[in-house]
């Protein structure tokens, strides 16, 4: 952290002592032989060391990777990760044309809604500026899944700045679509445990589905729902959230989501033939049980068809099935159910 603080001041320096209007190619040019050359070659060299410490001081979770039809795959600097670098680039934001404030248009439809928010923003480092750059978020996003009424209003429009911000950023340091190779290699120099392969991933890369598939082996297998019974589904986190389990049906049934804890990295069971065969013995006769998540899903169809059972006592089985670790957790909950 400390070498990365004296690169940053370092960086500082160097603008301070050259900062000054851009010039175009022809006032270069027409300056004393080598100090146009030498001028550019400066400013080369600070952009390039104040884009890999841009980088730098990012972390996996701040970019989302895109896979394109012609297979190559880009990263893409996220929202939060555009205020990590900001500073660097001494980036203002500001409202469109005379306005002295942001103006959030809410847009409706019979469900949901988005905000709209409008700006500019300047480089002070390049001098270059972004017009008329727009920020929207929607309230039927992840991130506002719990909130309701104006909490969640209020969530939407903070977050549809944020996008604002991020879209001024990303297009005036022009860390929108990065090639791995760069995020790798800056991130390999500092010698730390990160990796474009971290990153989480975006369109492309399969359907929203397949990529919450990806997790499941991290995960585990999908929950089910504690109310509808309905299985429930994976979300990635994002910015900085957890991952979870989502019910399709939490409109109806009120289920709020359950944080996706990833399992145990556990060495795989020897089966009782491979354990016979390194022992020199006849292969035992095998047993005919049933996994953890088979005989969830088995007990808790028998729950669903027990119709006259009280409400309170279906909640308490259900959640004893659910949250069951090992097979021999649910017992009690069968012979409950074959009473």
């Amino acid at each position: 952290m400390s070498e990365q603080k004296e690169e940053l001041s370092a960086i500082e320096t160097i603008i301070e002592d050259n900062e000054q209007e851009p010039v175009t190619l022809q006032a270069l040019a027409k300056l004393d032989s080598g100090q146009g050359l030498e001028r550019m070659n400066t400013a080369i060299d600070i952009l390039t060391n104040v884009r890999r410490a841009s980088i730098a001081i990012t972390d996996p979770e701040d970019w989302l990777l895109f896979r394109r039809p012609d297979g190559r795959v880009t990263a893409y600097l996220s929202d939060d990760g555009c205020y990590r670098i900001e500073p660097i680039w001494r980036i203002s934001v500001m409202p469109p044309g005379d306005a002295d404030k942001f103006t959030f248009e809410e847009i409706k439809d019979a469900e949901d809604f988005a905000f709209v928010v409008s700006g500019n923003g300047y480089c002070k480092l390049t001098g270059a500026s972004a017009i008329g750059v727009e920020g929207v978020r929607r309230s039927d996003e992840d991130f506002v899944r719990e909130k309701k009424g104006i909490q969640k209003k209020i969530e939407v429009r903070k977050a549809a700045f944020a996008n604002l911000h991020g879209g001024i950023v990303r297009k005036l340091t022009g860390l929108k679509n990065l090639a791995l190779t760069e995020l790798d290699s800056v991130w390999s120099a500092q010698g730390k445990n990160k990796s474009s392969a971290h990153c989480a991933q975006g369109r492309g890369f399969g359907t929203a589905s397949e990529r919450a598939g990806i997790a499941k082996d991290e995960y585990g297998e999908a929950p089910i729902c504690p109310k509808c019974q309905s299985k429930m589904r994976f979300f990635a986190g994002k910015d900085g959230r957890e991952p979870f389990w989502g019910c399709g049906n939490y409109k109806t049934c009120g289920q709020k989501p359950i944080t996706a804890k990833k399992q145990a990295q556990a060495p795989a069971p020897v089966s009782q033939e491979a354990a016979s065969r390194e022992s020199g013995d006849e292969p035992a006769e095998k047993p005919n049980g049933e996994t953890l998540p088979q005989k969830k899903n088995r007990l808790l169809e028998t729950l669903r068809s027990k119709d006259k059972l009280p409400e309170s006592r279906r909640s308490e089985l259900t959640k004893a099935i659910t949250s069951a670790k090992k097979v021999e957790d649910l017992i009690d909950v069968e012979a409950a159910l074959n009473e």
